[in-house]
């Protein structure tokens, strides 16, 4: 809907809080007419496991695509 903005944990997985944050910044963008996107192909994650789990960028699949 126009005019309706949406981020964080309520735009959907990953639920990141540096996602939400760049979700802030491109919506801020677009309300001020700058035409905003955000590029998600490299985004980090981690999963807080022993030993802990870490990504970032495209998997081997992706990549070949």
């Amino acid at each position: 809907m126009k005019g309706i903005y949406a981020i964080g944990d309520v735009a959907g997985p990953p639920l990141l809080a540096h996602k939400a944050s760049k979700e802030g910044i491109v919506a801020v963008e677009n309300i001020a007419g700058l035409g905003s996107r955000a590029d998600w192909r490299a985004m980090p994650n981690v999963i807080y496991t022993h030993p802990e789990f870490a990504s970032v960028g495209l998997t081997e699949e992706k990549a070949k695509d």
